[in-house]
């Protein structure tokens, strides 16, 4: 299932992105007992393809993303402490390794910068940004 969804995130379709997102939000957030069972290489994956939706600069994507990162909370100090607690180090371990390895297991130079955009992208929100910085 997971796979499933880490492959819908990198469709070509804007909809599909968005309603696979929606479904993340209500089905598999980072706090779910399914996803905190899942196999880290699965979660690394499903994490991978989502951190690659901020390159699509579309901000009803990166809205729904950010929410599924930080959690459905409003107040921001509730959205950080969910952020340390359910998805930073999933995060910053997944673009550390995928600076170094594509999904597939070729090396990155097939796609040079990709992480690096994600990262400077994922800096763009406050909250993220200055926790992965330091990582």
């Amino acid at each position: 299932m997971i796979r499933a969804f880490a492959s819908a995130l990198e469709d070509d379709n804007l909809l599909v992105r968005r309603a696979i997102l929606d479904l993340l939000l209500q089905s598999l957030r980072l706090d779910s007992p399914a996803l905190k069972k899942a196999h880290l290489d699965d979660r690394s994956l499903l994490m991978r393809a989502a951190a690659g939706v901020v390159l699509r600069r579309d901000s009803s994507l990166n809205r729904r993303l950010y929410t599924w990162l930080l959690g459905p909370d409003e107040a921001s100090e509730v959205q950080i402490t969910y952020l340390k607690t359910h998805s930073l180090e999933l995060l910053t371990s997944t673009l550390k390794v995928s600076h170094h390895y594509h999904p597939f297991g070729t090396i990155s130079h097939l796609f040079p910068g990709r992480p690096l955009r994600e990262y400077a992208t994922a800096r763009c929100t406050p909250s993220q940004g200055l926790l992965i910085a330091p990582r």
